[in-house]
Formats: structure tokens, sequence, C-alpha cells
């Protein structure tokens, strides 16, 4: 549908505010398809928690 497309533009908008992220920060959308989950690494701020480690490609 034509909608849904706008539908996900805002809650990707939401997501960005609710984190307190500005809309240039760059995210990776990493699915776990064992937990049935899409996890999600704002790639701008990999510094700011020492605990998450972003896996680069090859």
């Amino acid at each position: 549908m034509t909608g849904d497309l706008y539908d996900d533009m805002a809650k990707l908008n939401s997501l960005y505010q609710e984190m307190m992220w500005p809309n240039t920060d760059e995210l990776e959308f990493v699915p776990d398809y064992k937990n049935d989950r899409i996890i999600i690494y704002n790639k701008s701020r990999q510094g700011d928690n020492p605990f998450i480690q972003i896996h680069e490609g090859p």
C-alpha cells in the first residue's frame, strides 16, 4: 500500500525524537532472526556506549 511507506517514515521519525538523536545520525538495522527482532544501532554514536559493538562488514 502507498500509505505504508509514510507510516514507516513516521515511526522512524518518532524513534529519532524519542532517542533524542539528530536526524543526520546514521542508523544500522540488523535482523535477529533467532529472537524475531530487529536491532537498531546508531552508527554515528557507537562510541557513546562501550558495551555496544558494531560489527563491520568484511
